[in-house]
């Protein structure tokens, strides 16, 4: 039975109209506790991030917050989703976790230097249970990683889902470009194409 919901962003500054935001309060209405921590170090623009500092910060996230990886789902954005995959790589008990991976690539192909001690993206052993708790979704004119949900899906051997138009999953805010999807205010009719893996809560 899931009872929390962890919201990991991608590289960048936080903004109030990012889907995470309006995930939070959906799953916060359905009864669930909720964590969207928006201080991960060193992932803001213009910073260089690191795996271990990222583990270290999520991990004890989780512990604090007594997520337990098989009542929880983890939504991770980007490069969020590339810090996450490490962690389900060096930490078993976390593959129990529902996961759901949106815009996140598995090469730097976004011409950022300062994310590429995320990379290369780890081969995980993964045994067929735990693959079906992972769905990656991706878009298919993501011009920040460049590339589709397939790529990292058949890398994880896992299902994928392509959302047409969806940019790299942010609000025109933030990708300042009108054509694509605006994935703050839209968020809610995007989720209910990804719903297969318990979104419905």
């Amino acid at each position: 039975m899931i009872k929390n919901v962890l919201l990991i962003k991608g590289y960048g500054t936080p903004h109030e109209d990012r889907w995470q935001a309006h995930e939070a309060r959906h799953a916060t209405e359905a009864d669930l506790h909720v964590a969207y921590p928006e201080d991960i170090p060193d992932f803001v623009d213009g910073c260089t991030p690191t795996v271990a500092a990222f583990r270290e910060f999520i991990t004890e996230v989780m512990e604090r917050d007594g997520l337990e990886p098989d009542r929880t789902v983890v939504l991770a954005h980007s490069l969020g989703g590339n810090g996450w995959l490490r962690i389900l790589q060096e930490k078993a008990d976390t593959r129990q976790c529902l996961t759901i991976f949106l815009g996140t690539p598995r090469d730097n192909l976004t011409g950022v230097e300062k994310v590429n001690n995320f990379f290369p993206t780890p081969n995980i052993d993964l045994t067929g249970e735990e693959r079906r708790r992972i769905l990656v979704v991706g878009s298919n004119n993501d011009k920040v990683i460049h590339e589709h949900a397939s790529i990292l899906g058949q890398h994880l051997a896992t299902a994928h889902l392509t959302i047409p138009g969806a940019g790299h999953f942010m609000p025109h805010v933030l990708h300042q470009n009108p054509t694509e999807m605006d994935l703050g205010k839209q968020w809610m009719q995007v989720r209910k194409l990804i719903s297969k893996l318990h979104l419905q809560y």
